[in-house]
């Protein structure tokens, strides 16, 4: 009965530190990316998104643009383990002082053969 309770009290604790692995991995990934945003590092926040999900050409627009402010608005679980957050980004073009304001939608996905968080959503379109 002691073997079987120390088994079970082991598996359990396993467990725990796969999800809190699980969720330290998110909490960085979360952070890593709102940094990248911003300190206007495009490159930065494409490491996180899944390669076809974006091309060339949107990478040079947003190299042209300025982030002011990148704040999470609400986060949220969604099915299959993913989560939804709403973000809010104000930014200007280098060559236009006017700030300007969008919202999106952040889906992040757990990719368990890789053990990362990526961004399942398409990079926000900015105009």
């Amino acid at each position: 009965m002691k073997k079987a309770l120390t088994l079970l009290l082991f598996g359990y604790f396993l467990v725990a530190c796969s999800m809190t692995s699980k969720q330290s991995d998110l909490d960085v990934s979360l952070l890593q990316y709102e940094k990248g945003w911003r300190w206007n590092e495009i490159g930065v926040v494409l490491q996180f998104h899944r390669v076809g999900s974006y091309d060339v050409a949107s990478i040079n627009h947003y190299e042209n643009i300025r982030i002011g402010d990148y704040q999470v608005l609400s986060s949220r679980p969604l099915e299959g383990g993913r989560i939804l957050q709403q973000v809010s980004l104000s930014y200007h073009y280098r060559d236009d002082v006017r700030i300007k304001n969008t919202t999106f939608d952040v889906i992040w996905g757990y990719d368990s053969s890789h053990k990362r968080w990526y961004v399942e959503s398409n990079l926000p379109i900015i105009k």
